[in-house]
């Protein structure tokens, strides 16, 4: 055997640690992956942000009936529906009524809606 000098162990690392064999995947690496965001819908970003009128009206807009039980149900759940119907305008507040006469009659949303339709219609 033969001795090294210093100089020339860190430039043996060095150059091995720099090869590509160097780095074996599977030997006892592990590789982690990062969760990405879930992107919120806009009337999440609005109930997010307790702008629940804007909420109601933009989700009542896009016209699909699951999203919409669901803001509902979550402004019941916070006891602001009520004040929700009462502070839209004349053209906002066509949308409601439209909407619960539409799917009053489907089992999934009937509890819901006809709770609402006491309530307040």
């Amino acid at each position: 055997m033969r001795l090294r000098s210093v100089k020339s162990q860190v430039e043996e690392s060095r150059r091995r640690a720099l090869r590509p064999t160097y780095f074996q995947r599977g030997k006892e690496d592990y590789l982690v992956k990062e969760k990405k965001g879930v992107k919120l819908t806009r009337h999440d970003k609005l109930l997010k942000k307790s702008m629940h009128k804007e909420a109601l009206v933009s989700v009542l807009e896009e016209k699909k009936p699951a999203n919409v039980m669901a803001v509902m149900e979550e402004l019941v759940a916070r006891r602001k529906m009520m004040k929700c119907v009462s502070n839209m305008e004349e053209g906002e507040l066509g949308l409601l009524p439209s909407f619960v006469q539409r799917y009053c009659t489907v089992p999934r949303y009937s509890a819901v809606l006809m709770g609402i339709d006491k309530e307040g219609f």
